[in-house]
């Protein structure tokens, strides 16, 4: 052998010979040997850095010095190695009874120094596990009297804590069950508050309980999550909710808890400040979750912690300041401080200062109970306490009722005198309302039978015009046609003449010819067919203007009837066909619309006014165009509504004007030439068929009413 080889061989036996030499041998006798700490070298590394050989460790494991190491916060991956000597013959169980880590991995240290992987056990699914617990779980098979050295690997994001144990199968069952009992106890409690909590709220709607609620099962849900049971039950597969359930659960305990202390101790009334400190918390916690989402983990656990810690000491100061003045808050003190001495408990066996057992463990557990429990009288002392705010109020207001009394009853006395003196006024102010009542009604009804008379006026002077134009034709063709009827009765007579003669037929029969031809037969015979055309004519020209005034009027019916409005419009347009003057276009774009159940008289006075306002408003422009036009359209709406559309090119009205039109009284024509009732009749009417009208107008271009109508009148 070469003197390299011999010296590599030497190194590597006294690197072996060192290792075991400050290895502490632990020994398994079948009984619970409590936390195995002492027994442990630990080494750490960069994370995820991997290992293939003990002898890759060189000097740089060390030994623990304390039963439960407690490394703190380290983004690093820990290596673990300790020997066991089996002295019995049933199976020995490592137990890690840390559920946060987010990986475990067992080695055994062969021969060579090679490590050989036993088990791998990662927060990522709960059914790899080879014992189904909440503990990381490592089930060895030794003989007895074997001795053999593993390695173990731990991978965390939060607080590396290694309560390792070597138990016997059976020592691991009764320490579950305890473990069990205990959480059963826990959970149930907490499960009984929320309930009882919630019962309190749906009896007093109180949102402090709901608030409260929503506290409890927070806590509950943090404890359950940093015990491991929810990794079993409630998320066993999904990896994301492994690596921030803890984070997750923090944020969702610190945010409730600030709420409900800010609502039950009445920050923002008694100590406003503190309020928006309060306010601080709740947002870094929202810092800390979307620093969660970003994959920084440990930032967030970090940002946690501090709040948590911060916030729960500024809690207990704002209930320490506000306990004299407000009885509820001390019990929240009380609260507070056994939970914070649960803390303590906990945080000095995590800091070797107390012993790692079953109590200290759970201390925050305990703490916690005792607030939740302590926090529900608190909150039943609060009902109490506002029965006797209640109580005191409605004796004040009790009090000041009966001040409130004595009061009224001096001010009903004077009250009397002031009111018998004042009803003497109010007779005479009556008296003299009436008269002036009474005065107005008659004015009114004045303005309305002039309204009516100018409408009459208007449609006398329609109709006059009107008949004349037909009445001409037959007045003008009378003369023509008695003169042509003369000259027919002398030719018969000369015919009559030619009977009682008997000579000189010929001579006569030439001289009626002759006749004929003096006065032209023939074209007499063409006239008086025309003159007669004419009378026909005009007769029913008068004929159809008479129809159309009896269609306008409907002076022949009463109440409400079935009525086709494109026919009022027909006779209302027959009617004003004088004031159209042949300078304004008439545009009809009927739709055919149904009958309609109205007052046919007063549609068409409708049609009347606006038709006639329409005319005034295009003379009424300072230059008139050969374009200017009425338009008249109608058309259906819906199943129960017709509209009818009434445009002209006027000249149009300002807002102001369009916002008055509809007022009585309210004219823009000259004195004498209007009463302004003319459109709030048209109102009136189109109230009373349960109807509508719509005005577009547009100053200088033209305006546009659009009436509504629906198709059957409904009366209430």
């Amino acid at each position: 052998m070469s003197f390299k080889k011999a010296t590599v061989a030497a190194l590597f036996l006294f690197t072996t010979i060192s290792l075991f030499a400050s290895q502490k041998i632990l020994e398994f006798s079948g009984r619970q040997s409590g936390y195995v700490g002492n027994y442990l070298n630990y080494h750490f590394s960069v994370r995820d850095k991997s290992y293939s050989n003990i002898h890759e460790f060189g000097n740089s494991l060390k030994p623990v010095n304390f039963s439960v190491p407690n490394f703190g916060l380290k983004d690093s991956t820990l290596w673990v190695s300790f020997t066991i000597r089996s002295e019995d013959t049933s199976t020995p169980f490592i137990v890690v009874e840390n559920p946060w880590l987010d990986r475990a991995t067992l080695f055994e240290v062969l021969s060579d120094g090679s490590l050989h992987q036993m088990y791998d056990i990662s927060d990522r699914s709960f059914s790899e596990r080879v014992i189904k617990t909440t503990e990381i779980v490592f089930p060895l098979t030794l003989h007895k009297g074997e001795e053999r050295q593993f390695v173990m690997r731990f991978d965390c994001l939060e607080q590396f804590m290694l309560p390792v144990k070597l138990e016997s199968q059976n020592s691991f069952l009764i320490y579950k069950s305890n473990i069990n009992l205990f959480a059963g106890f826990y959970y149930g409690l907490i499960l009984v508050m929320i309930l009882y909590n919630i019962f309190i709220y749906v009896s007093v709607r109180d949102n402090n309980y709901l608030l409260y609620v929503l506290s409890i099962a927070a806590i509950g849900l943090t404890q359950f999550t940093l015990d491991g049971y929810g990794f079993k039950f409630l998320w066993p597969s999904s990896e994301w909710m492994a690596d921030k359930s803890i984070n997750l659960m923090g944020i969702f305990s610190g945010i409730t808890t600030v709420i409900f202390s800010q609502s039950f101790l009445k920050i923002k009334r008694y100590y406003k400040p503190m309020y928006w400190v309060f306010n601080g918390y709740i947002g870094l916690y929202l810092i800390s979750f979307i620093v969660l989402l970003m994959n920084m983990t440990s930032l967030s656990y970090k940002i946690i912690s501090f709040n948590a810690g911060s916030s729960f000491l500024l809690i207990i100061v704002a209930a320490l300041i506000l306990r004299k003045g407000y009885r509820p808050a001390k019990f929240y003190l009380i609260a507070l401080t056994l939970f914070l001495i649960g803390v303590m408990i906990f945080v000095f066996k995590d800091l070797n200062y107390l012993p790692y057992n079953l109590w200290t463990v759970n201390s925050v557990k305990i703490g916690s109970a005792f607030e939740v429990v302590l926090l529900s009288f608190a909150l039943a002392d609060r009902i109490n306490t506002l029965k006797r705010e209640r109580e005191e109020s409605r004796l004040k207001a009790i009090e000041v009722l009966k001040e409130n009394e004595r009061i009224i009853r001096e001010q009903n006395i004077l009250l009397e005198q002031k009111v018998k003196e004042r009803t003497k006024d109010l007779e005479k102010a009556n008296d003299e309302l009436a008269k002036t009542l009474k005065n107005l009604t008659d004015a009114q009804t004045q303005l309305v039978e002039s309204e009516k008379m100018a409408s009459l006026g208007q449609l006398t002077a329609g109709v006059a015009h009107e008949i004349n134009n037909p009445i001409n034709f037959v007045t003008s063709n009378i003369n023509p046609l008695k003169m042509d009827i003369q000259d027919l009765i002398e030719v018969l007579g000369k015919y009559d003449a030619l009977i009682e003669e008997e000579g000189e037929l010929r001579e006569k029969l030439i001289e009626i010819q002759k006749y004929k031809k003096d006065i032209d037969f023939e074209y007499s015979l063409d006239e008086i067919d025309s003159l007669l055309t004419g009378i026909e004519e005009g007769a029913k020209r008068t004929a159809n203007i008479v129809k159309g005034l009896k269609n306008f009027s409907r002076m022949d019916e009463e109440g409400y009837k079935h009525h086709n409005l494109e026919e009022g419009l027909d006779s209302t347009l027959i009617i004003l066909n004088n004031a159209l003057k042949n300078k304004i276009k008439l545009v009809k774009d009927y739709g055919g619309i149904p009958k309609v159940e109205c007052r046919g008289d007063k549609i068409n006075q409708i049609f009347m006014n606006i038709i006639s306002n329409a005319i005034q408003a295009i003379e009424m422009k300072e230059e008139m165009t050969d374009h200017e036009t009425i338009t008249i359209t109608t058309r259906r709406e819906g199943p129960d509504m017709v509209s009818i559309s009434i445009k002209d090119t006027g000249m149009g009205m300002s807002e102001e004007v369009k916002a008055k039109i509809f007022e009585p009284f309210f004219t823009t024509k000259p004195v004498g030439q209007g009463t302004g009732l003319g459109m709030a009749i048209v109102f009136g009417i189109l109230e009373d068929h349960g109807g509508e009208i719509i005005v577009n107008s547009e100053l200088g271009v033209g305006t546009e009413f659009v009436i509504k109508l629906p198709v059957d009148h409904y009366t209430s």
